[in-house]
C-alpha cells in the first residue's frame, strides 16, 4: 500500500524543537522525515543508508548524526519518529473514511440509475474537516503557482531592470563585429540610466544595438585620416583671412596674417587633387 500522497506539516509544531540545528543538520533531518513518510513511518537504522538518505558522506554523517537522531526513536534496527507516526495514522484513517464515503456515494448513484429513485450519498461528520483541509491545500498550491508564474513573467518596460546584465554571449557577438572596444562599464551605466520611448522586452538585443550606435557615432566624430586634419587647418587660415578683411583692411596687416606654417598648409591643401 502506498503512503498517503500528502503530509500535513504544522510549522509551529514541527520546527519548534529543531531551531538550534545548523543548516546542514536541519536539511538532513527533513530528508529523513520525507523518506520515513514514503516508507510508511520507519527507516532501517543503518548508518550507511541514513548517510545516503541525508545526502552526506559517512564521515560527515557520523559528525552530525547524534544531534539529528536525537529527535527519532530507535526500536532495535528500526528508526521511527513519534509525531510523524501520529500524523501518518491520522491521515491514513481519514483517507479510509473518504474511500468508504465514496463507495457509499457510488452505490447510491447506481441505485438511483437502476430504480430511478433519489438516493443521496452522505458525508461522514468526521470527514468534513478533512475535506476542508484538502481543499485549502489545493487552493494554496494554486495560489502559489499563480504567484510563481507572475514573478517569472517579465512585462516590457522602458528602463532596463537593475538586475539585468549583458551575458558573455552578448559581449562575444559585439567583439565578433569588431566593436568590442566600445563595450565599457560607462556604456552599460548610460544604458541602464536611459529611459526608452517604447517598452522593451529583449534587453540583450537592445543593449547590443545601443553599443553598435555608440560605435557608429564615435566613427563619425573621429577624423578618418590626416587629410581631414590638413583640411581643417586650411579652413582655419581662410577664416582668419576673412576676418581680417572684414575689419576694413585691404590687405593682411603686418604681423596679423597667417604664419608661415599656416600658409604652407593652405597652399599644400589647395594643391591636393579633388577626391
Amino acid at each position: 500500500m502506498a503512503a498517503p500522497p500528502y503530509m500535513q506539516v504544522w510549522i509551529a509544531d514541527w520546527t519548534a524543537d529543531v531551531q538550534h540545528l545548523s543548516c546542514e543538520q536541519d536539511g538532513a533531518y527533513w530528508r529523513l522525515i520525507r523518506a520515513m513518510w514514503r516508507n510508511h513511518g520507519s527507516l532501517q537504522n543503518d548508518p550507511r543508508k541514513l548517510a545516503h538518505i541525508a545526502g552526506l558522506s559517512p564521515k560527515k554523517w557520523a559528525a552530525i548524526c547524534d544531534d539529528v537522531l536525537a529527535f527519532f526513536d530507535t526500536d532495535g534496527d528500526v528508526l521511527r519518529h513519534g509525531k510523524l507516526s501520529e500524523t501518518l495514522v491520522s491521515v491514513s484513517q481519514k483517507s479510509a473514511e473518504r474511500s468508504a464515503a465514496g463507495a457509499k456515494g457510488g452505490a447510491a448513484k447506481a441505485l438511483k440509475n437502476k430504480k430511478q429513485t433519489v438516493a443521496n450519498a452522505t458525508i461522514l461528520p468526521e470527514q468534513t474537516s478533512s475535506i476542508s483541509d484538502v481543499r485549502d491545500h489545493k487552493t494554496e498550491e494554486a495560489s502559489s503557482s499563480v504567484c510563481s508564474a507572475s514573478k517569472k513573467s517579465k512585462r516590457p518596460t522602458r528602463r532596463c531592470p537593475d538586475d539585468w546584465f549583458p551575458t558573455e554571449a552578448d559581449n562575444e557577438k559585439l567583439r565578433s563585429e569588431g566593436i568590442g572596444e566600445f563595450n565599457r562599464p560607462s556604456a552599460l551605466a548610460r544604458f541602464k540610466d536611459h529611459e526608452f520611448t517604447k517598452a522593451k522586452s529583449d534587453w540583450s538585443a537592445t543593449y547590443r544595438n545601443w553599443i553598435r550606435k555608440d560605435a557608429e557615432d564615435a566613427k563619425r566624430n573621429r577624423p578618418a585620416n590626416g587629410h581631414d586634419q590638413r583640411k581643417q587647418a586650411a579652413m582655419d587660415v581662410l577664416a582668419e583671412r576673412r576676418n581680417l578683411r572684414g575689419e576694413g583692411q585691404g590687405r593682411i596687416a603686418d604681423g596679423g596674417g597667417p604664419s608661415h606654417a599656416q600658409g604652407n598648409a593652405l597652399v599644400h591643401y589647395e594643391r591636393q587633387p579633388t577626391r
